[in-house]
């Protein structure tokens, strides 16, 4: 059939928008005259198992390019020493200063942090809006530093410290302005993120919206258990 040709190429037309640019690189889309009309029937045509196939092999060759990039350039490079140290050292501060009477309600807020932050990086990075150019392993390419370690740990004090509502909020404000603008435009510096199709800005709704949610979550589970005992 004209107009592609299976396989796995790296030719891209650039008129072509998203899901079709997407498309191109997995089959090796080579575009002709009736490229909508041909993309249509082509993917019509094809079963769930190929897809499936498709997919699998996609992923397994990414996963290959992955590790030979790990490797070849980010093992050992002093961007990775600073992601191994970032790993593990917001933990330590952490447990120095966590009000352990707290540790249960504390820990909640963390790890609903965790889930949401590394959720939201994953798809955001799934979409093209960033890049990561060094990671700690080739099986975690989205920022573990900071999903696991730095952004659970800063929430989780900034809820300690502050109990009420109104300085939680004050607080929350400045932490999201931090993290979406400064911290961001350091991994950039630093060459370990790309910003693509976003702007910091975009950020900081975001982090504070993630704050508000978790304590309210963390209050609410809190004050049902209390009612429970």
């Amino acid at each position: 059939m004209p107009g592609y040709q299976p396989g796995f190429g790296c030719r891209i037309d650039p008129k072509m928008p998203g899901i079709q640019a997407e498309f191109g690189i997995l089959v090796g889309w080579n575009p002709g005259n009736n490229r909508d009309g041909m993309m249509s029937n082509f993917m019509e045509a094809m079963s769930h198992e190929q897809y499936n196939q498709m997919i699998y092999e996609a992923e397994r060759q990414l996963t290959q390019l992955r590790i030979e990039n790990w490797l070849n350039l980010d093992l050992f490079s002093w961007q990775w020493w600073i992601l191994l140290v970032l790993l593990f050292l917001p933990w330590l501060v952490w447990w120095k200063y966590v009000d352990k009477q707290r540790l249960q309600e504390i820990f909640i807020v963390g790890l609903l942090v965790l889930i949401l932050s590394a959720h939201l990086d994953a798809v955001f990075s799934e979409t093209g809006l960033w890049y990561y150019h060094y990671w700690l392993t080739p099986w975690t390419p989205h920022l573990v530093t900071a999903n696991f370690s730095f952004i659970p740990v800063v929430y989780m004090l900034v809820y300690q410290r502050y109990r009420s509502w109104s300085s939680y909020l004050a607080a929350m404000a400045v932490l999201a302005l931090v993290l979406a603008v400064p911290i961001e435009m350091i991994l950039v510096w630093t060459d370990i993120f790309e910003i693509r199709h976003w702007r910091s800005c975009y950020g900081i709704p975001i982090f504070f919206g993630m704050g508000v949610l978790v304590r309210w979550l963390t209050q609410t589970m809190m004050n049902k258990q209390a009612q429970a005992l």
